[in-house]
């Protein structure tokens, strides 16, 4: 904004928050104060879309420099918005369907838990199309998805075979959990932009809250009703199993984040990176090692894409760091904690211990490699 502003001898100072932007505009050729207009834009909540943000960065970048007219630039940002087609909306549920399955296979789960997981995964998928056309329903979504899920994971360890029981629910939901909000909260407060930070914290603390109360009512339902669980240890498969549900992971992950046909693989190879990084790395130096290290590689590669193809650095960066977010560890530690398990402070430390890797990581790599640009 403030690079367009600058070619056309615009004075602009933009104010951005996670749900609005304020932007204040005025003539830097006229006294101040005499030509001031300010705008209030609300945001709506949008999903990681990596094709808009690319197309959006192409185009601010070409009228910046002037080989983009203002009006063409224009018309071509109002181009990208488009109404989902339905191919776009299975080709969604495939994608959960997938990430659920995933990672499931990626925590080397047995195939009853890896079945049920897939079928939370479609469950999750179906719900979430059903609820975007319906605003009242759309706001109790997450809660309501984790209950489903829950119940279905409960009422199969009961009745048919025993699970993994919280490690299943936890791959059911993944594509809900809140770990690149997490993320971003911190790295925005270590960067100085205290009101996006906070706000973005309180937001992945209540997406992380309603899917634990989604789940515990679940939970208190089959108590309530005398059900026996069956709860069983977890049987680790082979490992060419969690490599398989490492492809099949980040596969989905590119097809969520929307990635376009040139960037498939990019996204696919980056969040395999990102896993392998933190698991070899954590195998030798410790698991918050791991993560550092996987973060730091990850934010410098995506910086030196951005430097070499002037394009994004964030179609590698989110895809690599998305598989060491700690949303999944988040979720997991408050269901323990609320089901009396662990001490709440183990729980908290866990979480802390991953969210400071991931930060450090990334504050690491843009020192090692200097980003072109913000994205």
């Amino acid at each position: 904004m403030t690079n367009a502003s600058e070619r056309f001898g615009i004075h602009c100072e933009p104010f951005v928050q996670p749900t609005g932007i304020i932007l204040s505009f005025s003539d830097s050729s006229k006294p101040s104060g005499s030509t001031d207009i300010t705008r209030v834009i609300r945001l709506p909540f949008v999903e990681t879309n990596l094709r808009l943000l690319s197309e959006a960065d192409r185009i601010a970048e070409s009228v910046a420099d002037g080989s983009l007219s203002l009006p063409e630039g224009y018309r071509q940002m109002a181009a990208l918005d488009q109404i989902s087609t339905s191919f776009r909306v299975l080709l969604k549920i495939l994608a959960l369907t997938g990430l659920a399955s995933g990672i499931a296979m990626l925590l080397r789960l047995p195939w009853p838990d890896v079945g049920v997981a897939t079928f939370n995964g479609f469950l999750a998928g179906v719900l979430g199309w059903y609820a975007s056309s319906r605003p009242r329903l759309h706001e109790a979504i997450t809660a309501l998805t984790a209950f489903i899920c829950t119940s279905v994971v409960l009422f199969v360890e009961s009745f048919v075979v025993p699970l993994n029981q919280n490690t299943v629910i936890i791959a059911s939901l993944v594509a809900l959990m809140p770990g690149m909000h997490l993320t971003n909260s911190i790295n925005e407060l270590c960067a100085g932009h205290l009101s996006a930070g906070v706000a973005r914290f309180a937001g992945a603390v209540s997406i992380m809250l309603q899917l634990c109360v989604g789940a515990l009512i679940a939970f208190y339902i089959f108590n309530f009703l005398g059900v026996s669980l069956q709860v069983r240890p977890s049987r680790p498969q082979p490992v060419a199993v969690e490599m398989l549900g490492m492809a099949l992971a980040a596969s989905s992950f590119a097809v969520l984040f929307q990635a376009t046909r040139r960037d498939f693989l990019y996204v696919i190879c980056a969040a395999c990176l990102g896993y392998l990084l933190v698991k070899f790395g954590g195998d030798k130096f410790g698991a918050p090692a791991g993560v550092f290290i996987s973060a730091c590689v990850l934010t410098g590669l995506g910086n030196l894409f951005g430097r070499v193809f002037h394009r994004p650095g964030a179609i590698i960066r989110i895809p690599g760091i998305v598989m060491l977010v700690p949303g999944s560890a988040s979720v997991k530690a408050l269901l323990n904690v609320l089901q009396q398990n662990v001490e709440p402070g183990e729980g908290i430390l866990a979480i802390a211990y991953i969210l400071m890797a991931i930060v450090a990581g990334i504050i690491f790599g843009n020192l090692f490699v200097p980003t072109r640009s913000t994205l």
